[in-house]
């Protein structure tokens, strides 16, 4: 008897038909083993076409009040004299680019508008290309070429939430010398030409207005004095000035919020959220800050449509939009089992959405996708967590989202690591390997395909050994273990068992078909050893493709039935009554057979009525679970048998008693030059190292208070969601210049 191999998810990533795309000089194709890569011939490379001009690639109608400066300013940009304009959020920088598209006659190309959150180089890059070109097969110029594509290109280019950091600021204007560039970001990365400017707070007379456009009415000369009085002391922060607004759409009033400073802080009141806010603001607390799209909140939060929901927590301060999606600005904690149910409904709706998505859809959900996978690490939900990465990462190759491909990819290693599944890895390493050929890092290709190509030799996996010996092959060499036959001379590949990933579909409601890699195989010899040749006993699992039953001799083998009689069925584990604690290694082992002169249909199994075969039981959820075994034979005999056990919920967790870690970068312990320029910089994070709300007197990016002689504090304080407050004060001196800053 050979040892049971370990889960095996199968790497099928749905429909891939229509999978071509050129990356620069290499032509890929998707294969079920995975992307086919093949270097183009001299002229073979296809040839883009300009989109018709003016380019139509705009942001939706908005108003803004108080920023005519800036919009002169951005009016006045010009190629070589790009704009930044910088401002943590809530400042209004999205709307005031949205405004700029529209109201600034950009160059003869027209206007692009680009959300570049969380995006790199290549990633911006590929955007722009985009917007210009088209082609009749689909085509991305390599790292290499994508200058050639942008250098003549002449638009007002705005890229709104850019972390480009300041070197590849730098060289995206180098790539796109005749486009006239707009950058709105929290912190300034602009510094070798152009002009920067610091996006400040309405003043009180914009700031009243803003107010009164946020109400839909006029303020009546009561509410203006009293309006004017709160702009006084809270500044004219335009979010601040829409959660005021929310407050006083609630029922408040300005002069109470004016006369009464702690009535402001009832906005951020989580007990006057509805049921439906607190659902919302739950889910997108589990990530952290990650922007989900409007669809996957509403089907997470049972709703038929959670734009009003959204629109009414974004004007209340809690979430920001970043369009269509949503972000959390103030968490709302989950509790572990709803944090690990949120975790597990969205793995498997982005398995099955990633699956049928048009490829730019799945690279604008891929923040959520990074760190819904993220998740599936953090809670060890291997499988379907694999499953989720073999699904995005297509999409995102084909839409050149290449960076987040990348991460996406390795954290999938990560997964098919901790379940121990060598054939996923050996996928995800060669489409690692291939997307790295066809960007021309050489080294690392070779170093990820040699490595898959091992692993598909040491399996048997003949299609994938030479699919990754081709690749290599476009490297100049069929790596290491090249066989034109196409074996890896150790011995016949090993027989795959599938079977439906059940614990998906129990927890996430959808089915998404994988496997389970059943080791060993049929062995004539050990069969005839355990069981009588006339009585063959069988095991089998059913599975969600169609290619029928898979039979094979496992070690759960019942006693054949007599003739005429119905299958019968040995379930080894879990045992009728056994008791788990949460989250143990558990495993589903059972076997049916049949009378002599019948064939066995199906032995199939449901765990809470879901599909369910040999792998991991189901311990993730407390409470009871019943296992059963259903078995069919070709003579109309059935048998059922049903096996019922208990998942213990672990104790609560000890409260959080630690408190937040609050570093200050800036000011530091030292001295500074009277008026020298000196920007806040400080984080706080608690003890998991997630981020948590900072209180300094400015906010990061302002300057330090450095015009007054003398010693100064600065002080920062911070709260978890626990409530453990920290404050954290540095001291620093201010002395007579000596000519610095």
């Amino acid at each position: 008897m050979s040892d049971q191999a370990a889960p095996r998810v199968d790497v099928s990533v749905g429909d891939i038909h229509h999978s071509q795309l050129v990356i620069g000089d290499h032509n890929t194709i998707q294969t079920p083993e995975g992307t086919k890569v093949t270097v183009l011939q001299v002229g073979e490379r296809p040839v883009p076409k300009l989109r018709p001009m003016p380019i139509s690639h705009q942001a939706a109608k908005v108003e803004i009040v108080g920023r005519e400066e800036e919009l002169a300013l951005i009016a006045s940009a010009a190629a070589g004299m790009p704009v930044q304009l910088y401002a943590p959020d809530g400042a209004g920088k999205t709307s005031l680019l949205k405004c700029a598209a529209q109201q600034t006659p950009g160059p003869a190309e027209g206007v692009v508008f680009e959300p570049a959150r969380q995006r790199s180089l290549d990633e911006v890059q590929n955007g722009l290309y985009a917007a210009f070109w088209e082609c009749d097969i689909p085509f991305i110029p390599d790292p290499a070429q994508i200058g050639d594509y942008l250098a003549d290109r002449e638009a007002l280019v705005l890229l709104d939430d850019c972390d480009l950091d300041r070197g590849d600021t730098e060289t995206l204007l180098e790539r796109i010398p005749r486009c006239t560039l707009v950058l709105a970001s929290k912190a300034r990365t602009l510094w070798s030409q152009g002009t920067v400017r610091k996006l400040d707070d309405l003043d009180s007379a914009a700031a009243v207005q803003l107010l009164g456009r946020e109400l839909g009415r006029p303020l009546d000369p009561g509410e203006r004095a009293a309006a004017e009085s709160l702009v006084a002391s809270l500044g004219g922060h335009p979010q601040s000035l829409i959660e005021t607004a929310a407050l006083i759409d609630g029922g408040g009033s300005f002069r109470e919020l004016a006369e009464e400073p702690e009535a402001f802080q009832r906005r951020f009141d989580p007990e006057a959220l509805t049921g439906s806010q607190k659902r919302i603001l739950v889910i997108l607390s589990t990530f952290d800050g990650a922007a989900l799209g409007v669809d996957h909140i509403a089907a997470l939060a049972g709703g038929p449509d959670a734009r009003p929901t959204l629109r009414e927590l974004e004007r209340g301060g809690w979430v920001k939009s970043a369009s269509p999606r949503y972000r959390s600005v103030r968490r709302l904690s989950p509790d572990r089992s709803s944090e690990d149910e949120i975790v597990a409904q969205l793995l498997g709706r982005l398995t099955v959405w990633s699956r049928e998505a048009a490829p730019h859809a799945v690279a604008e959900e891929a923040e959520a996708i990074e760190r819904t996978l993220e998740l599936g690490v953090a809670t060890k939900t291997w499988k379907v967590t694999v499953v989720l990465a073999l699904a995005a990462q297509r999409g995102l190759l084909l839409a050149g989202a290449w960076s987040s491909c990348q991460r996406v990819l390795r954290i999938g290693l990560r997964a098919a690591g901790g379940l121990g599944d060598e054939s996923a890895r050996a996928y995800l390493l060669h489409q690692l390997g291939s997307q790295s050929l066809c960007l021309g890092d050489r080294e690392e290709a070779i170093a990820n395909l040699t490595e898959a190509l091992r692993i598909r030799e040491g399996l048997g996996e003949e299609k994938g050994a030479e699919l990754t010996r081709h690749n290599l092959g476009q490297l100049g060499g069929g790596g290491p273990g090249e066989d034109p036959g196409g074996g890896s001379g150790n011995g016949p590949p090993r027989p795959r068992l599938a079977i439906g990933l059940a614990a998906l579909a129990v927890i996430a409601g959808v089915v998404v078909a994988v496997a389970l890699a059943g080791g060993g195989g049929t062995n004539s010899s050990n069969a005839g050893a355990s069981t009588p040749s006339s009585h063959p006993t069988t095991t089998t699992t059913e599975t969600t493709t169609t290619s029928g039953p898979t039979t094979q001799t496992g070690p759960t083998t019942p006693t054949p039935p007599p003739p005429g009689a119905p299958p019968t069925i040995t379930i080894a584990s879990p045992q009728d009554g056994a008791s788990f604690d949460e989250e143990t290694s558990a495993k589903a082992e059972f076997g049916c057979a049949q009378a002599e002169g019948t064939q066995l249909e199906s032995c199939a199994a449901t765990l809470d009525g879901a599909p369910v075969d040999k792998g991991d039981l189901l311990t993730m959820s407390a409470g009871d679970h019943t296992f059963r075994v259903i078995a069919l034979d070709d003579d109309g005999g059935r048998e059922v048998k049903e096996a019922t056990y208990s998942v213990a919920a672990p104790p609560p967790p000890p409260p959080d008693e630690v408190p937040p870690k609050i570093t200050i970068v800036s000011p530091s312990r030292q001295q500074y030059g009277q008026g020298e320029l000196v920007e806040a910089e400080y984080s706080c994070v608690d003890n998991v190292d997630r981020s948590v709300p900072c209180k300094g007197p400015i906010e990061p990016g302002d300057p330090v208070e450095t015009k007054s002689l003398g010693l100064h504090t600065f002080t920062v304080t911070s709260a978890d969601s626990a409530g453990n407050p920290a404050s954290e004060t540095v001291e620093y001196e201010v002395i007579e210049s000596s000519g610095k800053g």
